[in-house]
Parts: C-alpha cells; sequence; structure tokens
C-alpha cells in the first residue's frame, strides 16, 4: 500500500511534534494525552486522559491474551469466551456462537436453528474454538517479513524510550492522523481500541519472522505464535466490541460481512504495516543525532495481576468507562469516540 507525498510530509510533521514532547521530567502519559489533544485540536485534556487510558488498557490486554493464548491455546480463548457471553441469555449465546461460525469458518452456510441447551452452547463453542487461528498461515500474504534493515530501524527507534511507549506513540499517531483524514491508508472511523491492537499485532508479527529468519525458533514455533497472534488479535477485537457496544449480543445484530471484518487481522496488519514502515524509517533518521538528548520514560501498561494459570487466579479485568465518570472529566463526546467500527 503506498502512501503518497502528502501523506509522508503529514507522518513526518506528526512524528517530529510526537518525539519533541519528549522531555525530562514529564509522565509517558502525559506525553500520549498531549498528542491526542495536539492533533484533534477541539479535544480537551480530560478527553485526551481519558483516551490514554484506553490505549494503555487495550495495548496489556492484546498483550495478555497473546501471552495466555501462548501458553493455553484453547483453554484461555475459551475463558473469554465464556466469560463475555455469559451475561447473554443462552438462546443469545447460540446466536452469536453461530454467527462466528458463519463469519470465521472456512465455508459460507447459512443461519442455523439450534435447539437452545447448555449442551448445544458447548457443542458451538467448540467449533468456534477451532477457527479462531484458521488463516494463521497466510498472514504473510498481508504483511509480508521486514527487510533486515527496517528491523534495525525500529530498534534503534524503540531503543529511545522503549518499546511500549513507542508503541503506544505510534498509535495515538495513526489514530489521530486516521481521524483527520490525513492517512487515507488507514480507516478514518476505526476506534482506538482497534489501532492498538493493529499496531501491537504487527509490531509481534514483524518479530515473529525476524525469529524465524535468524534461526531463533524451529518452524514449528513459529506457526504456534502466528496461531496466537491471529487468535488474540480476534479475542481482542471481539472483546473491543463487546466494551464499546455494551456486549456481545450486538453480534446478532451485525451483517455477517462485517463481522467477519470484525475478526479478520489481515487486512489490519496490512494496513498498519504500510505505514508504520515509513514511520520508523522517518524516526530512525530524525533521532540519528537526537537520541542521547531524549529521555527515557517508562510507560506503565495495567497487565493482568498475574499470568494466566487456567482461571485458576483472580483476573484484572479492563476497566469500561461509565457515564458517571465521563461527565466527571467533562467530556462531551465520548460516546462518539467511543463508538464501536470496523477497522
Amino acid at each position: 500500500m503506498n502512501m503518497t507525498a502528502q501523506e509522508r510530509a503529514a507522518l513526518v510533521r506528526r512524528s517530529a511534534y510526537a518525539w519533541s514532547v519528549l522531555q525530562e521530567g514529564t509522565d509517558a502519559r502525559e506525553v500520549l494525552s498531549d498528542l491526542y489533544c495536539n492533533n484533534l485540536t477541539d479535544k480537551s485534556p480530560a478527553q485526551g486522559a481519558l483516551m490514554t487510558g484506553e490505549l494503555v488498557q487495550w495495548m496489556a490486554q492484546f498483550q495478555d491474551c497473546y501471552d495466555a493464548v501462548l501458553e493455553d491455546p484453547r483453554g484461555y480463548p475459551a475463558h473469554v469466551l465464556k466469560e463475555e457471553l455469559g451475561t447473554l441469555p443462552l438462546e443469545q449465546q447460540c446466536q452469536v456462537l453461530d454467527r462466528l461460525i458463519r463469519a470465521w469458518g472456512p465455508e459460507e452456510r447459512p443461519a442455523a436453528e439450534h435447539p437452545v441447551s447448555l449442551r448445544t452452547r458447548d457443542a458451538l463453542l467448540e467449533e468456534v474454538l477451532g477457527y479462531l487461528d484458521s488463516g494463521a498461515d497466510a498472514l504473510e500474504e498481508y504483511l509480508p517479513p521486514a527487510e533486515a534493515s527496517e528491523l534495525q530501524e525500529r530498534d534503534r527507534v524503540k531503543a529511545v524510550c522503549g518499546e511500549d511507549l513507542t508503541l503506544a506513540m505510534n498509535t495515538m499517531v495513526l489514530y489521530t492522523m486516521a481521524q483527520n483524514g490525513e492517512l487515507p491508508p488507514m480507516p478514518g472511523n476505526g476506534s482506538l481500541a482497534q489501532t492498538a491492537i493493529g499496531v501491537c499485532g504487527e509490531d509481534l508479527m514483524r518479530g515473529i519472522s525476524r525469529d524465524e529468519q535468524s534461526g531463533y525458533v524451529r518452524q514449528e514455533e513459529t506457526a504456534q505464535r502466528r496461531c496466537a497472534l491471529l487468535t488474540a488479535s480476534r479475542i481482542t477485537l471481539l472483546q473491543a466490541g463487546a466494551a464499546l457496544t455494551g456486549g456481545l449480543a450486538v453480534l446478532t445484530l451485525l451483517p455477517l460481512g462485517l463481522l467477519g471484518t470484525l475478526g479478520t487481522c489481515g487486512a489490519l496488519l496490512a494496513a498498519v504495516g504500510a505505514v508504520m514502515t515509513e514511520k520508523f524509517r522517518n524516526d530512525s533518521r530524525m533521532l540519528a543525532d537526537e537520541a542521547d538528548e531524549l529521555p527515557r520514560l517508562p510507560l506503565e501498561l495495567p497487565h493482568r495481576a498475574a499470568p494466566w494459570s487456567g482461571g485458576s487466579r483472580e483476573q484484572t479485568s479492563r476497566t469500561n468507562v461509565s457515564h458517571e465518570e465521563a461527565e466527571q472529566a467533562e467530556v462531551q463526546d465520548v460516546s462518539e469516540e467511543f463508538l464501536f467500527r470496523p477497522f
């Protein structure tokens, strides 16, 4: 996906500002909030802080999900889906699972009438689990392996302020530019959660390819990591959709084509990858003579309290923004920002 000269210029401009915000004594979250408010000039500091909280929550949730899926490829997805479905009546649970099967399965099939029972629900859930990583072997068709020079550029940029803050800054820049219509290759109506999942997933995919090319991991381990990446992307995108619309019941109302887009991360990786390749190249050049002058600001992500261990330990759940909290923060258009939209 090629970028125009105008898009490249806008990306350089926004990136240069992002690096200029890094100042000694500044908090990493303040940097992200500043990027949001500077790039979207009608937004308030309260909105910037709110959206920064959303960003770091979804980054942590995606990373935790990937780690848990690597450890337990079937058990953890089953746990998450049961937790998300648990608030729905049994009939709706079956309807949601049927639609996921129709969206992710290898062949199109018409809607089916299922007897409402726990046995039916569990059978449908098992079928969904079997399709979660379908298509993982084709991810490189969307995001070909990066050249060694690009990987070196990424490492140099991440060394300046750390991997998590680099990914968070990239997410905020891409999201706000897309909202401004400055990056046509990026869907302008994608949510911040979807952008965060795309940026983290794209960087993870680059790392998987790098380790494979370097011979650090065996072929079967590479395949496992790709499957975990696709599964984690689909699960976290579903959770984002549920959080922003009030639950998975909305899936029974979405067109099937839209639902398929929701669970497909290939196009998301391709869109993000095209911009990230350009951005890391620009950032590496910009920082060539200034890297030592910039402070390294730590960014703590709200990871779960303990690693996944089969559900035996208490998991740290994502805190959703309530209507009362939005009012207290004097955020007037939070509902517009948090509308769930396909990336």
